[in-house]
């Protein structure tokens, strides 16, 4: 899962899986450039926060995560007995 987190600090990300349930959180902080004061504001900051189902296919104890640039990635491998198998025929 790919998120563009822009304005939020990577100090400020948390991820968690409780109940098979993955929730990332992050809190956009503005800080104004020194010795600027705004006299009207079009847009606000607020934080994110998305939930997602992993419906038990999802190795939590596998998931990664990486931060670059405003960008995060998170790694979602499936559980071992959840992947495909591949059944080989003879032919006699």
């Amino acid at each position: 899962i790919y998120f563009d987190l822009p304005g939020v600090d990577k100090d400020s990300i948390n991820l968690k899986v409780e109940k098979d349930i993955l929730t990332l959180t992050g809190d956009c902080t503005k800080k104004p450039a020194e010795g600027f004061s705004c006299t009207r504001e079009e847009m606000e900051y607020f934080g994110y926060r998305r939930s997602f189902n992993l419906n038990k296919t999802v190795d939590a104890d596998k998931i990664a995560a990486d931060y670059d640039n405003g960008a995060l990635k998170v790694k979602l491998p499936k559980r071992e007995e959840q992947k495909t198998k591949e059944i080989k025929i003879s032919i006699s």
